[in-house]
């Protein structure tokens, strides 16, 4: 038999058939949560625990089963595929749309959780802001004197009276303190460079100069400290909050407290092993794990064609 006969391109047929199920099962799950969540996100008071619970066991029904599902599958195809003489080829190019699938799903469900937790910020925000009254005075503990205090304060401050001199400490309202953690970075990761890469489509470089440099005078971003990491098919960046975007010469780049660890497997591996690039990221990112605490081997690699 061969690759073109009628057995072989039926077990294909249904093959492909398959993986669209799979991939319709995906979407279905995550329309169906969609008026829970929409009452979910209108009850939340000042915290996203209740969103991270759903998400871990709305990524184990999709991504981990379904992903689960596929290698099952996977596996008797491929014995099917093989039992009606299909060559060796064709068994490990219809085996890799399994791969391209799970890879897929891991990545759209990232941007699903992301734009969740946004929505969830902006919720929490608009519970803040009518809870805080910005206009409200506070007073010196020994003299009564007005205190200029910016009431969106993350820390506790100490803050000398311009009258009497008398050093006072304000400490923020904890409803101010969720901002730092379930507002500014779900927003953040939303929005900050995809709005730029509108503004100047297929042009990489000049979104991330742009980033950077708004990054760095507005008066709320700028005491954002971050980092950001930047690929497209063309090269890699990395952005900070003080102005500066980078472009390493190898194309290496890591955030993160983990980051420097896996920057230095990874160098260590491009020069040292003929790894293909997305080896190279999983395996410096599990010795990254090893070494740092804060670093776990969940691991998603977003695979680009290059165009050099």
């Amino acid at each position: 038999m061969s690759d073109s006969s009628p057995a072989v391109q039926e077990l294909v047929t249904r093959w492909n058939g398959f993986l669209k199920k799979i991939e319709a099962r995906y979407y279905e799950v995550l329309q169906q949560t969609e008026a829970p969540l929409d009452n979910v996100i209108a009850n939340l008071q000042y915290d996203t625990i209740i969103i991270h619970n759903i998400c871990n066991g709305l990524k184990n029904q999709t991504v981990t089963q379904l992903s689960e599902k596929a290698d099952q599958a996977g596996s008797k195809f491929e014995k099917e595929m093989r039992a009606a003489g299909a060559s060796s080829g064709l068994v490990y190019q219809e085996r890799g749309k399994t791969h391209v699938l799970k890879n897929w799903m891991d990545v759209d469900y990232l941007k699903f959780e992301n734009k969740l937790f946004a929505r969830a910020a902006r919720k929490i925000l608009e519970n803040v802001k009518s809870h805080i009254d910005e206009k409200k005075l506070h007073r010196c503990t020994q003299c009564a004197a007005d205190l200029k205090i910016n009431v969106f304060s993350f820390m506790a401050v100490n803050i000398k009276c311009e009258s009497c001199g008398s050093v006072n400490t304000y400490q923020p309202d904890d409803r101010v303190r969720a901002l730092e953690h379930y507002v500014i970075v779900p927003l953040a990761e939303e929005c900050a460079f995809e709005e730029k890469l509108k503004d100047y489509p297929s042009n990489v470089p000049r979104a991330a100069t742009e980033l950077a440099k708004e990054w760095r005078t507005d008066r709320a971003l700028r005491r954002l400290e971050a980092l950001m990491a930047v690929a497209d098919s063309k090269g890699t960046l990395l952005i900070s909050g003080t102005g500066d975007v980078i472009s390493p010469t190898d194309g290496v780049v890591g955030i993160g407290s983990g980051g420097n660890y896996a920057i230095a497997a990874a160098r260590g591996l491009l020069q040292y092993s003929d790894l293909e690039a997305e080896d190279v990221v999983k395996a410096s990112l599990k010795i990254a794990a090893d070494i740092d605490i804060y670093t776990n081997t969940n691991i998603v690699v977003e695979v680009l064609e290059c165009s050099t």
